[in-house]
């Protein structure tokens, strides 16, 4: 079993402020690309003190 740890940086004020308002319409559609064939989300996490967004998935062997 594998897991993966994805970092990701949005590098100022202004994209994180359009990056925040973005993610608020992800998770209130449902996060509906969440689940996705052959992984499975185990976390989604974000700074915005730092601009640092983190996710964490887990690989399924079929």
């Amino acid at each position: 079993m594998a897991h993966y740890h994805v970092h990701g940086l949005i590098p100022d004020g202004i994209s994180q402020s359009e990056g925040y308002k973005m993610f608020e319409q992800y998770i209130a559609s449902g996060a509906p690309m969440d689940n996705f064939e052959g992984f499975e989300l185990i976390s989604r996490l974000h700074a915005p003190e730092t601009g640092e967004v983190f996710v964490t998935l887990k690989l399924i062997i079929t």
